[in-house]
């Protein structure tokens, strides 16, 4: 495939329903091998090479359109490669078609496990809940949308949205709470510490989990964790072991540059140009409570455990 035609393939497969950028960039490197014209197993590992450095690529350009970074497909093609390399360091090179045929089928498997993966962490996330419950909710993920219908059908809940700007995914999640007759109240971003002494908990999904069990999430996710921590409120982080990235920033300021861009201001202003958008941050392990992922109920000191047995499997 040209890079073009890379890029077709995973814009096409991020419309697809019950999928993800990771796992959308996982599809698109299966369908890379499939098309494959390569006949050694150096060659195919430096196809996948390019084609991953195509959807990194791909999907920066995209987020300054939609204000999500590429810190999902890095873990996703990271995750990919690695297995991909494993199978063709364990199996015999002399049949290579029936080789790539099992890369295939692995790839194939890998891209579609989100359903069973959300349905799995919602099951596990129900056991915070009771009836007469507060939570708030920063920004939109599908994990926690889903968690959050789940346990409505259940308990009675309130839900206290967050506009999470600039791009006011929280507009989305009210939208999403109303289809299933879930109470909701949407807040301003800098209203959350007048709000969290009435809350019970708070659970926000995740751009990318590092290695030191932190989190990188919306812009505001931080600060979030700060008050909730004040208030003795637990934060709850709901996310797919897919985003699970071997990076170790120390503070925002070790943040890829992905995270990062500008605006113009809303209204004009001689004294500036532009503002300084951060579109994530990085919220530390000690503000975390509990993690539910696809691999169990986690605290954020075993992510490194986790990440070393992801990728050594």
């Amino acid at each position: 495939m040209d890079s073009e035609q890379i890029s077709q393939k995973f814009r096409e497969n991020l419309e697809a329903p019950n999928t993800s950028p990771a796992h959308a960039s996982i599809r698109t490197l299966t369908q890379v091998i499939e098309a494959s014209t390569e006949q050694t197993v150096q060659g195919l590992s430096k196809e996948l090479e390019r084609a991953a450095s195509i959807l990194y690529n791909e999907a920066e350009s995209r987020s300054k359109i939609l204000g999500r970074t590429p810190l999902s497909v890095i873990a996703g093609c990271d995750m990919f490669r690695h297995h991909t390399s494993k199978t063709l360091a364990a199996l015999d090179y002399d049949d290579f078609p029936k080789l790539k045929a099992k890369l295939v089928e692995r790839g194939y498997y890998l891209s579609e496990t989100r359903p069973a993966f959300l349905q799995k962490i919602a099951d596990m996330a129900i056991c915070c809940f009771k009836d007469n419950q507060s939570v708030l909710v920063h920004g939109y993920s599908n994990v926690v949308n889903r968690i959050l219908v789940k346990a409505a059908e259940q308990f009675h809940i309130t839900v206290i949205v967050t506009e999470c700007r600039p791009f006011c995914e929280g507009y989305i999640m009210c939208e999403e709470l109303k289809k299933h007759n879930i109470q909701f109240t949407l807040i301003m971003d800098n209203a959350v510490a007048s709000v969290m002494d009435g809350i019970d908990m708070v659970m926000v999904g995740a751009e990318a989990v590092v290695e030191s069990g932190g989190v990188i999430n919306r812009i505001g996710t931080y600060g979030i964790g700060l008050i909730a921590k004040f208030f003795k409120k637990p934060l709850y982080v709901c996310t797919e072991s897919l985003k699970f990235v071997r990076m170790f920033p120390l503070s925002q300021r070790d943040l890829p540059e992905c995270t990062k861009s500008t605006c113009p201001p809303i209204q004009e202003c001689k004294a500036v140009d532009s503002i300084s958008m951060t579109v994530c941050d990085l919220t530390p392990p000690e503000l975390i409570s509990l993690m539910f992922t696809d691999l169990g109920i986690l605290t954020p000191s075993a992510i490194s455990d986790e990440l070393i047995m992801l990728y050594n499997q």
